[in-house]
Protein backbone atom coordinates (compact mmCIF):
# COMPACT_ATOMS: atom_id res chain seq x y z
CA UNK A 1 0.00 0.00 0.00
CA UNK A 2 2.94 2.28 0.63
CA UNK A 3 3.97 2.00 -2.88
CA UNK A 4 1.18 4.07 -4.05
CA UNK A 5 1.92 6.78 -2.10
CA UNK A 6 5.47 7.24 -3.50
CA UNK A 7 5.73 10.82 -4.60
CA UNK A 8 2.83 12.37 -2.50
CA UNK A 9 4.07 13.92 0.55
CA UNK A 10 1.07 15.95 1.12
CA UNK A 11 -0.32 14.19 4.11
CA UNK A 12 -4.22 15.07 3.09
CA UNK A 13 -3.45 13.16 -0.41
CA UNK A 14 -1.89 10.16 1.54
CA UNK A 15 -5.39 9.69 3.30
CA UNK A 16 -7.34 10.08 0.24
CA UNK A 17 -5.56 7.90 -1.11
CA UNK A 18 -5.51 5.63 1.55
CA UNK A 19 -9.33 5.76 1.89
CA UNK A 20 -9.74 5.02 -2.29
CA UNK A 21 -7.76 1.77 -1.75
CA UNK A 22 -9.54 0.41 1.23
CA UNK A 23 -12.93 1.37 -0.16
CA UNK A 24 -11.35 -0.29 -3.99
CA UNK A 25 -10.20 -3.48 -1.95
CA UNK A 26 -14.02 -3.76 0.08
CA UNK A 27 -15.93 -3.80 -3.15
CA UNK A 28 -13.08 -6.65 -5.12
CA UNK A 29 -14.06 -8.67 -1.31
CA UNK A 30 -17.64 -7.90 -1.52
CA UNK A 31 -17.74 -8.86 -5.21
CA UNK A 32 -15.76 -11.92 -4.10
CA UNK A 33 -18.61 -12.88 -1.82
CA UNK A 34 -21.37 -11.96 -3.50
CA UNK A 35 -20.14 -14.29 -5.97
CA UNK A 36 -19.53 -16.78 -3.97
CA UNK A 37 -22.87 -16.68 -2.64
CA UNK A 38 -23.99 -16.89 -6.24
CA UNK A 39 -22.26 -20.02 -7.03
CA UNK A 40 -23.81 -21.44 -3.85
CA UNK A 41 -26.77 -21.01 -4.88
CA UNK A 42 -26.60 -22.49 -8.80
CA UNK A 43 -25.39 -25.29 -7.51
CA UNK A 44 -28.25 -25.96 -4.90
CA UNK A 45 -30.85 -25.37 -7.73
CA UNK A 46 -28.53 -27.39 -9.85
CA UNK A 47 -28.42 -30.56 -7.71
CA UNK A 48 -32.42 -29.70 -6.97
CA UNK A 49 -32.84 -30.31 -10.67
CA UNK A 50 -30.62 -32.88 -11.60
CA UNK A 51 -32.40 -35.58 -8.46
CA UNK A 52 -36.31 -33.67 -8.47
CA UNK A 53 -35.91 -34.75 -12.37
CA UNK A 54 -34.74 -37.66 -12.21
CA UNK A 55 -37.38 -38.86 -9.52
CA UNK A 56 -40.12 -37.79 -11.86
CA UNK A 57 -38.24 -39.49 -14.86
CA UNK A 58 -37.99 -42.82 -12.73
CA UNK A 59 -42.02 -42.51 -11.96
CA UNK A 60 -42.68 -41.86 -15.50
CA UNK A 61 -40.71 -44.56 -16.32
CA UNK A 62 -42.52 -47.12 -13.79
CA UNK A 63 -45.89 -45.92 -14.50
CA UNK A 64 -45.42 -47.38 -17.99
CA UNK A 65 -43.70 -50.33 -17.59
CA UNK A 66 -44.21 -51.61 -14.06
CA UNK A 67 -46.76 -54.20 -15.10
CA UNK A 68 -43.33 -56.26 -17.67
CA UNK A 69 -41.39 -56.37 -14.48
CA UNK A 70 -41.05 -60.05 -13.49
CA UNK A 71 -38.16 -60.06 -11.25
CA UNK A 72 -38.93 -58.89 -7.55
CA UNK A 73 -35.28 -57.51 -7.19
CA UNK A 74 -35.97 -55.24 -9.59
CA UNK A 75 -38.79 -53.43 -7.95
CA UNK A 76 -36.52 -53.44 -5.03
CA UNK A 77 -33.34 -51.62 -6.96
CA UNK A 78 -35.42 -49.17 -8.40
CA UNK A 79 -36.98 -48.24 -4.78
CA UNK A 80 -33.44 -47.83 -3.79
CA UNK A 81 -32.71 -45.41 -6.53
CA UNK A 82 -36.54 -43.18 -5.79
CA UNK A 83 -34.90 -43.08 -2.53
CA UNK A 84 -31.29 -41.70 -3.18
CA UNK A 85 -32.87 -39.32 -5.64
CA UNK A 86 -35.57 -38.35 -2.71
CA UNK A 87 -32.96 -37.89 -0.40
CA UNK A 88 -31.23 -36.07 -2.74
CA UNK A 89 -33.80 -33.50 -3.25
CA UNK A 90 -34.04 -33.33 0.60
CA UNK A 91 -30.59 -32.89 1.13
CA UNK A 92 -30.41 -30.07 -1.70
CA UNK A 93 -33.04 -28.09 0.01
CA UNK A 94 -31.19 -28.53 3.34
CA UNK A 95 -28.31 -27.18 1.36
CA UNK A 96 -30.16 -23.86 0.80
CA UNK A 97 -31.27 -23.36 3.86
CA UNK A 98 -28.16 -23.63 6.03
CA UNK A 99 -26.99 -21.26 2.81
CA UNK A 100 -29.41 -18.86 4.04
CA UNK A 101 -28.57 -19.34 7.79
CA UNK A 102 -24.19 -18.40 6.86
CA UNK A 103 -25.48 -15.60 5.03
CA UNK A 104 -27.60 -14.49 8.18
CA UNK A 105 -24.70 -14.82 10.38
CA UNK A 106 -22.07 -13.57 8.16
CA UNK A 107 -24.45 -10.37 7.77
CA UNK A 108 -24.48 -10.53 11.73
CA UNK A 109 -21.23 -10.69 12.27
CA UNK A 110 -20.62 -7.57 9.83
CA UNK A 111 -23.20 -5.66 11.76
CA UNK A 112 -22.31 -6.37 15.22
CA UNK A 113 -18.47 -7.36 14.73
CA UNK A 114 -19.19 -10.69 17.11
CA UNK A 115 -16.74 -13.60 16.86
CA UNK A 116 -19.47 -15.78 17.80
CA UNK A 117 -21.60 -14.68 14.36
CA UNK A 118 -18.39 -15.60 12.57
CA UNK A 119 -18.14 -18.63 13.68
CA UNK A 120 -21.85 -19.70 13.80
CA UNK A 121 -21.40 -18.30 9.84
CA UNK A 122 -18.41 -20.77 9.17
CA UNK A 123 -20.33 -23.55 10.69
CA UNK A 124 -23.54 -23.32 8.70
CA UNK A 125 -21.27 -22.99 5.32
CA UNK A 126 -19.85 -26.31 6.70
CA UNK A 127 -23.25 -27.99 6.57
CA UNK A 128 -23.99 -26.25 3.66
CA UNK A 129 -21.39 -28.15 1.49
CA UNK A 130 -21.07 -31.27 3.33
CA UNK A 131 -25.28 -31.31 2.05
CA UNK A 132 -24.74 -30.15 -1.24
CA UNK A 133 -21.74 -33.08 -1.09
CA UNK A 134 -23.83 -35.93 0.05
CA UNK A 135 -26.66 -34.61 -2.21
CA UNK A 136 -25.10 -35.27 -5.29
CA UNK A 137 -23.11 -38.58 -3.74
CA UNK A 138 -27.29 -39.83 -3.51
CA UNK A 139 -27.72 -38.75 -7.03
CA UNK A 140 -24.64 -41.10 -7.98
CA UNK A 141 -25.88 -43.76 -5.90
CA UNK A 142 -29.59 -43.68 -7.64
CA UNK A 143 -28.13 -44.01 -10.88
CA UNK A 144 -26.57 -46.86 -9.50
CA UNK A 145 -29.56 -48.21 -8.08
CA UNK A 146 -31.31 -47.70 -11.29
CA UNK A 147 -28.90 -49.34 -13.61
CA UNK A 148 -28.55 -52.57 -11.30
CA UNK A 149 -32.30 -53.03 -11.44
CA UNK A 150 -31.94 -52.95 -15.40
CA UNK A 151 -29.38 -55.57 -15.46
CA UNK A 152 -31.57 -57.22 -13.04
CA UNK A 153 -34.40 -57.17 -15.21
CA UNK A 154 -32.84 -57.53 -18.79
CA UNK A 155 -29.34 -59.72 -17.62
CA UNK A 156 -27.18 -58.96 -20.65
CA UNK A 157 -25.95 -63.03 -21.89
CA UNK A 158 -22.76 -64.11 -20.86
CA UNK A 159 -20.49 -64.79 -24.09
CA UNK A 160 -19.49 -68.47 -24.18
Amino acid sequence: MNEELDGFDDPEIQVHIRKELIRRNTDVYLESFRSAIRHGENVCKALMLVNGGASVALLAFLGNVIKEFKNPETLHLLGNSMMSFGLGVVLSVFCAGTTYFSQGNFTNHAATGEESHLKRGKNWTLVAILCGLFSAISFIFGLYFAFQSLQAQFPLPIAK
